[in-house]
């Protein structure tokens, strides 16, 4: 199943519409890139949740897959003072004006942790 198919079949993005391109990244860029997006909210970086909370949710995730997983997000993602961020998209996962996430990918399961915010 490709990414888009997966997303697709879980009813998010638009229909018929694609993911321009999917981003590899390390299992700890993951994990950090899902605790900087849990912890502030994207349209006007205002607090969502307690840093500890946002890592041990962001670990809890990446943790469900195994070792030799692939993990993948839909933008360019860049170190910034809050951690890294995406800052452009090559397609929607969501409906929302600004989106991050994750898709992972093992041998067994394929997950996905979003969030969206509008401004």
């Amino acid at each position: 199943m490709t990414l888009d198919a997966f997303v697709a079949a879980i009813g998010l993005g638009y229909p018929g519409a694609r993911v321009e391109r999917w981003d590899l990244l390390a299992r700890t860029q993951a994990q950090r890139l899902l605790s900087a997006v849990l912890q502030r909210e994207q349209a006007y970086d205002a607090p969502r949740l307690e840093l500890a909370l946002a890592e041990r949710i962001a670990s809890a995730f990446v943790e469900l897959f195994e070792e030799q997983a692939r993990f993948f997000t839909n933008g360019t993602v860049e170190e910034t003072p809050l951690g890294l961020r995406t800052n452009a998209w090559y397609g929607s996962v969501t409906l929302a004006t600004f989106e991050t996430g994750v898709i992972a990918v093992d041998e067994r399961r394929i997950g996905l942790l979003y969030l969206a915010d509008e401004d």
